[in-house]
Formats: C-alpha cells, structure tokens, sequence
C-alpha cells in the first residue's frame, strides 16, 4: 500500500502526488467559500454521490464533496503505477495498473476513484463500450456518483458502436442509464420523450445533461436570439456537466455561420474541460478547420499541433 495526495477538481480526481509510505488515519482537506482551509483527520468511511463520511472518535460526519479539494489516504500497489503510466500516456499500462490496483481495493469508494481513472483512459482511446462497461461498474455502488461527468455519451458523429446496447439502456429504471441510452438512440422519437422528461430529473446532472443532448438533438440553424437562451441557460448547469451542452452551443453556431463564437466555444471545451478527452480533441480538429476556413491557417496549425500532443491516441490527431 502507498499513501498519496488526491486532488480534487470539479468532483472528478484529477491528479495524485506521492507523499510517503507510512500507514495512518486518512485527511480530508475541504474549503467552505469565504472561509480558509480545513484538514480533518478519520477514516473516510464512505464516499456516494456528493457526500463524504468521515468518521472520528467514533462519530460520523458528513462533508459535502464539492468542497472537498484533496485527500490523503493508502492506495494499493499499482496505483501510483497507473497514474504514472497515464501521465505518459501509455494508456494500455495505466489500465493495467489501475485494474490491479483495484482488485487489491476493498473499499468501494476508493475502487470507484479507481475506475474512474480507467475510465478516463477508456476515452481517452475512444473505447467506448469498455468505458460503458467501467461507468456501470461505478454506478452499481454509487447511482449518484459524482463521475457522472465522464458517462460515454455521444455528442457528435455517426458512430453506431453502441446502439444495440442502448435499446436496452432506454428502457433502464436508473435515470443515468437512460440518459446513456438516449444519447446513442439520439435522432429516435423514444430519445426525444426520455430527454423530455430527464430535463427535469430532480439530479442537475441528469437535468443538464439531457438538456444537452436535446440541443444536440437540434441540427437546423438558428437565430443569434435563440442561441442566446442556449448560452445563459448553461450558466445554471453545474460547472462539471458543462462540457457536452457547451459542444452542442458550438456546433450549433459553427451551423449558424458563426464561427468566431464556435471556435470561442469549442476552446472552452478544451481549456475548461480537460478531463474530457473525446470532447476535447473534437472540438481542437473543429476549432482548426473553423480557423482554416477562415484564413486563419496558422492558428489552425497550431491548434492542431495541440491535438496532436495533447490527444495523440485520438482518431483526430490522425486526421
């Protein structure tokens, strides 16, 4: 076992630093806005949805996980391996490492942070069924789960790959799951009626994410008027789902004509969303071949060097 450093971003793990190898307690480091700070110590007893449960002295206390800004806790052998590996990019080793890891893992909010990690590889090499088969494994101790940010929905193309599998999704009694079946379903009047009703799931996730995909739905042109409504109902979305519904606002205005507010969009997907790798390299191609249209060849290339670097497993850096 190895201790680390978690940090935490938008309620999804972003990074791990290795501090020591001693066995201890775990620390909760959270900020309440306005105020410094505040490192507990405990045992992380759970961790569903956005709740955390610290106990201590034989208490336990819930912290609110959006406040929460890193962890220190043990981490089991091949952890720190698969992060490594994934800051290199070596996504094969990482999956690797990471599904080791969380066999040796018996507590099930720890395994979650671990197959989020995997799943953020799974994207990352747009293996979209096996990141479908990661995030049902997360969801089935965690429906709630804050990773809900990194469901394998589909925004953009034609790509079939998931179809069959979704007509059974649809059908799910877990709004998340039908929400993941909709999506791949997304031009069939069932998508439409089940985005209907979970724009107004009582989850702002759900809620955000289906409104998303309604937009995304939406292929006409539309008028600058209607595309504003679009921008300031995002605004109310939380920050972590914002990602999908800001691509749809920018194709939809790349469809419109407008493409200086595209290109604006599709980097605010890249610079605001990096944990969102399909999204991100998309819309890097989309913003470059916007910007080359308009004789903006070098900054396309440059916006295309980045791609390459930055998403070098994608099948848009190929392109």
């Amino acid at each position: 076992m190895i201790r680390l450093i978690i940090s935490i971003s938008t309620s999804v793990v972003v990074s791990a630093v290795l501090t020591q190898t001693s066995f201890g307690q775990d620390f909760v480091i959270h900020q309440t806005p306005g105020k410094p700070p505040v490192r507990r110590q405990g045992t992380i007893a759970d961790w569903k949805g956005i709740t955390l449960q610290l106990e201590q002295a034989g208490r336990t206390h819930p912290i609110d996980g959006s406040t929460v800004i890193a962890i220190e806790t043990q981490w089991p052998d091949g952890y720190q391996k698969g992060l490594d590996e994934l800051a290199r990019k070596n996504f094969p080793a990482a999956i690797d490492s990471f599904q080791n890891a969380a066999r040796r893992e018996p507590r099930p909010w720890a395994r979650n942070i671990i197959w989020s990690e995997v799943l953020r590889c799974q994207l990352a090499t747009e293996n979209l069924p096996g990141a479908a088969d990661t995030f049902f494994q997360i969801i089935a101790t965690d429906p709630q789960t804050r990773f809900v940010p990194l469901c394998p929905l589909r925004w953009a193309g034609n790509d079939t790959t998931m179809n069959q599998q979704a007509a059974d999704w649809i059908n799910s009694e877990q709004p998340i799951v039908q929400l993941l079946g909709a999506s791949w379903l997304i031009g069939t009047n069932a998508a439409a009626s089940v985005l209907e009703n979970l724009a107004r799931d009582i989850d702002p996730s759900v809620a955000g994410l289906a409104v998303g995909q309604l937009w995304n739905r939406r292929k006409s042109k539309m008028t600058p008027a209607e595309l504003d409504v679009w921008l300031k109902k995002i605004e109310t979305m939380p920050i972590a789902i914002r990602s999908g519904p800001r691509f749809a606002i920018a194709q939809a205005q790349d469809r419109s004509g407008l493409a200086d507010q595209a290109i604006s969009n599709y980097m605010r997907v890249v610079i605001l969303h990096p944990e969102q790798p399909l999204l991100s390299a998309r819309s890097l191609y989309l913003a470059a071949n916007l910007l080359n249209d308009t004789n903006r060849t070098t900054a396309a290339q440059t916006l295309i060097e980045e791609l390459k670097t930055k998403h070098p497993n994608s099948s848009w850096a190929s392109r």
